[in-house]
């Protein structure tokens, strides 16, 4: 059931059925039997014992995003290409990464953004972070464009971005619920 709904999200993310099969296998045995993943780790991911041993101590319903942080940081770093910077996000490489994605020039600035975002927020102009960012570059794609982007956060200090179809949207919102998976 988890494999079959990881496969479909990875799908819903843009990927061919081949790549979605092995993460949806290797996502299985990462929520399940792990040992399919402490193989994948040591061999694809310069894994090591600390690695391992911190793999098989995880629990992932005491710490909402644990599971997020394997995913991100093994599964998608080493098998997939989207837009992962730290929550400083070079909005440079974005709106260039972004265009490649969409098939048309997309542009978004800090400037742009910090303008709009001290308009809308007078009252507390420290509260600059990735989250309204984030909120501004998909309100921007979204209305040049029939995609917009997940988050799938990591736990860590950094930005994972993948530009989606808008209609996807709500139904990798409902798998991303079911696998445990922490999105916005």
């Amino acid at each position: 059931m988890m494999k079959n709904a990881f496969f479909e999200f990875i799908g819903l993310l843009g990927y061919d059925d081949d790549i979605a099969h092995k993460m949806a296998a290797l996502f299985d045995s990462l929520t399940g039997d792990r040992k399919l993943f402490g193989e994948f780790l040591l061999k694809e991911c310069d894994g090591d014992e600390e690695s391992l041993a911190s793999l098989f101590h995880a629990d992932f319903e005491d710490d909402e995003l644990a599971l997020n942080y394997w995913v991100v940081s093994y599964l998608f770093d080493n098998l997939i290409e989207y837009y992962r910077d730290d929550y400083k996000i070079d909005y440079d490489n974005l709106s260039e990464y972004i265009s490649e994605q969409i098939g048309q020039t997309f542009q978004v600035s800090y400037e742009e953004y910090n303008k709009i975002h001290r308009q809308n927020n007078q009252f507390n102009v420290f509260s600059d972070d990735f989250i309204t960012s984030f909120r501004y570059v998909c309100q921007q794609l979204e209305n040049q464009s029939e995609f917009t982007l997940l988050h799938v956060l990591s736990g860590n200090d950094d930005v994972n971005y993948f530009v989606i179809d808008k209609a996807n949207k709500p139904r990798l919102f409902t798998l991303a619920d079911e696998l445990g998976l922490v999105v916005e």
